[in-house]
């Protein structure tokens, strides 16, 4: 067996190979797919409809899917991209709406009923001595915590502002000069700020059913 090159807890190194394993934890913890049990437990009680893993394949597109395309800097997203064997690292179809509800049961805040306990979310809160600016599964920025995603032929960011302000943005392309969404996250983060708080309007454009 090979040693580790670090002290355990002293070297933070981001791994979507680590999300594929829990995945695995997850089936065999819960008897489930990891798909089923992500339908059960999480997007259920969020009000989440329309979230299922995607096919690698164009002619698998699923309804309503976008098109995702290849820039002069990435590989082709039919291609490099596989999100069933990837599933619980970045294998979900999911609207910015679908994020957005998701994103409001987990917040800690009393307006919804979240689905993780207090202590997951302040674990999702706390930063380690080897990157304090990284929770469980959460980038945490002082004014803001949320997450990017990025890879061929998609990038995202879901945030939630220390005012309360949660916004979601999903793309269908990788683009050379912004690769993992951070220049896409300042954009609305800025436009939002620009917007008086008297000026949004009040009505509720979630589903019923929340």
């Amino acid at each position: 067996h090979d040693h580790p090159t670090q002290v355990p807890g002293s070297f933070y190194q981001y791994q979507n190979i680590d999300y594929c394993v829990a995945g695995r934890v997850i089936e065999q913890l819960a008897g489930l797919t990891y798909e089923q049990f992500v339908g059960n437990q999480v997007q259920a009680p969020s009000g989440i409809t329309d979230m299922e893993l995607g096919n690698q394949t164009l002619a698998g597109r699923k309804p309503n899917e976008v098109v995702y395309y290849q820039s002069a800097t990435s590989g082709d997203p039919y291609v490099t991209i596989d999100p069933h064997r990837m599933d619980a690292n970045g294998g979900w179809i999911g609207r910015p709406i679908d994020l957005l509800l998701l994103l409001r049961r987990i917040d800690g805040l009393a307006a919804n009923t979240d689905i993780i306990s207090g202590s997951s979310f302040t674990e999702m809160q706390t930063g380690t001595s080897a990157n304090p600016g990284y929770g469980l599964a959460t980038i945490l920025a002082g004014s803001w915590w949320g997450h990017n995603g990025c890879m061929d032929g998609t990038i995202s960011f879901l945030v939630h502002r220390a005012d309360g302000f949660d916004f979601a943005v999903v793309c269908n392309l990788r683009p050379g000069n912004d690769d993992c969404a951070w220049n896409l996250r300042d954009a609305v983060d800025q436009a939002v700020s620009a917007v008086p708080a008297q000026a949004w309007p009040d009505y509720d454009l979630f589903p019923s059913v929340n």
